[in-house]
């Protein structure tokens, strides 16, 4: 336990390092590790969390921060509409930056990961209705799902199901992984090709074999596991968590590459226009 505690917090240390030589030195070829250094930030955090969620501190101290984090919201956005002059940036993305690890502390802790992600996808859903009619808030609906579902995929990486591991299925504990490392990049890659963000399109390259790959593993594996003796937790852990995103990236990843040009039509800002064409035409003297 100790080892890994060891290992979370030196990850966690060469993001935090790494992210301020991204930010204070701004050198162009390091956007491209950005996905990087956002997994190592949430596998690093999110291990942290499971590790100390038995503790009653965290959940009091979770529950603590959680509630100075809406209130520094809560005044972020009487500010904004009082129109008072002050710098909303830091008090804003610290604020959310604080419901945010509180959020996935107490979700660890209450074991309610695998039911945040079907809500995270939801609000993708949400987000992309407000994208095709033009609706404000979609950017922020989608950064919120798909950030959400990245952040709540690593968290998942850390639980271990026991019950196949005690009778040495591992093969079972290896294939979840697989799935949510799969999951994580395909967030990623949606969102950073949605915010137009570096990397995206290669991430989403990747996340699409990835997908595949997925797909024909619960094809040909999923009959040979006992899926008939499982447990209700991990049925409903393998449908909510794993399955149905699944199933969604490749419904999006569908659209975007069978129907690119309605793809387009949905999810750009600027719909095309119709180009006018006429014939040279002189005017007689």
């Amino acid at each position: 336990m100790k080892t890994r505690k060891l290992i979370y917090m030196l990850l966690l240390a060469i993001s935090i390092a790494y992210t301020f030589i991204l930010v204070f030195f701004r050198i162009a070829v390091l956007n491209y590790l950005v996905p990087l250094l956002l997994f190592i930030i949430f596998f690093s955090t999110t291990g942290l969390v499971y590790v100390y969620k038995n503790s009653k501190r965290l959940f009091l101290f979770s529950k603590i921060f959680l509630l100075m984090g809406i209130t520094g919201l809560i005044i972020a956005g009487t500010i904004l509409v009082m129109h008072i002059p002050f710098d909303l940036n830091i008090v804003s993305s610290i604020s959310f930056f604080v419901v945010l690890i509180a959020c996935v502390c107490i979700i660890a802790i209450k074991n309610k990961s695998d039911v945040f992600v079907l809500i995270a996808c939801g609000i993708c859903v949400i987000g992309f209705i407000f994208k095709v009619f033009r609706f404000p808030g979609g950017g922020i609906l989608m950064v919120l799902g798909f950030g959400g579902g990245a952040i709540l995929s690593t968290l998942l990486i850390h639980e271990k199901i026991i019950e196949y591991e005690s009778h040495v299925n591992r093969k079972l504990n290896f294939f979840k992984n697989f799935v949510l490392v799969t999951l994580i990049l395909c967030n990623l890659a949606t969102l950073f090709r949605f915010q137009h963000l570096p990397g995206g399109y290669i991430m989403e390259i990747t996340s699409l074999m990835l997908v595949i790959i997925t797909i024909l593993c619960i094809v040909f594996l999923l009959p040979n596991s006992n899926f008939v003796e499982w447990t209700k937790q991990h049925k409903l852990m393998f449908y909510r968590s794993l399955l149905i995103p699944i199933i969604f990236f490749a419904s999006l990843f569908s659209l975007s590459y069978v129907f690119p040009e309605t793809f387009l039509w949905l999810f750009t800002e600027s719909k095309i226009d119709e180009v006018f064409y006429m014939l040279p035409y002189t005017i007689p003297q």
